[in-house]
């Protein structure tokens, strides 16, 4: 039960069991269908699950990285001494891969938690309420 703010509040934690065992989709779908969120929230987790969480909980480094650019490599021929500034792309080797999700990851995780926290927050509100 929530009394004022949503942060003061306290929960049976053996009323989330049933939840343990269900996936995001599912859950996302159960969430709308008791009127914790609306179109608008369901369609920002169904985008936030195939878009960012599908990534990472399977884990595919070439999606997480596709499309990253190392800009401004200098690249030099070791015979003639040239030097020539390049891209890289991280899908040329899989070592460029894991520094380019690196900072993937560093670059996205006040948006995924900001995101993440703003649901919290609703759902405090909505149960809060019921």
């Amino acid at each position: 039960m929530c009394e004022g703010e949503p942060w003061n509040c306290t929960f049976d934690s053996s009323a989330w069991d049933s939840f343990e065992e269900i996936t995001l989709v599912p859950a996302i779908a159960r969430a709308r269908k008791a009127g914790l969120i609306d179109e608008q929230n369901q369609n920002s987790l169904r985008a936030f699950a195939k878009e960012l969480r599908n990534r990472y909980s399977h884990f595919n480094i070439q999606k997480i990285t596709q499309g990253a650019v190392f800009e401004q490599v200098r690249e030099l021929n070791i015979e003639t001494g040239q030097e020539n500034i390049i891209q890289l792309f991280a899908s040329q080797t899989p070592t460029l891969q894991i520094i380019a999700k690196n900072k993937i990851d560093e670059l996205s995780v006040i948006e995924v938690f900001e995101f993440s926290d703003r649901v919290v927050q609703h759902l405090f509100v909505m149960l809060s309420r019921k």
